[in-house]
């Protein structure tokens, strides 16, 4: 199952249709690969980064993707341009 936060539903609705696409397969890929006992960090073709918060940083030019596991379900949590990243000076954080 796929699950959307706030923040998320609301970047997807902002898109252009190319980045609009290039997300959608990304998440379709995530969703395909999310299951109980997985691990994101081994999912093919993507730059994966586990944080401390326990949410998992997807990164493919030029967007980045918070997401979780939960129990066999994807929840995405944010949807940003990666330039966000630099304005935190290499500090991630994932949303609240």
């Amino acid at each position: 199952m796929l699950n959307f936060q706030n923040r998320a539903a609301i970047a997807l609705r902002l898109l252009d249709p190319s980045d609009r696409a290039m997300i959608d397969e990304a998440i379709a890929r995530l969703l395909a690969q999310t299951r109980p006992g997985s691990h994101p960090e081994a999912f093919n073709g993507y730059e994966i980064r586990a944080l401390a918060s326990g949410s998992y940083l997807l990164r493919m030019e030029p967007w980045g993707i918070f997401f979780k596991p939960e129990a066999g379900d994807l929840v995405i949590e944010d949807i940003f341009p990666l330039e966000r990243l630099e304005w935190l000076r290499g500090r991630i954080t994932a949303p609240a």
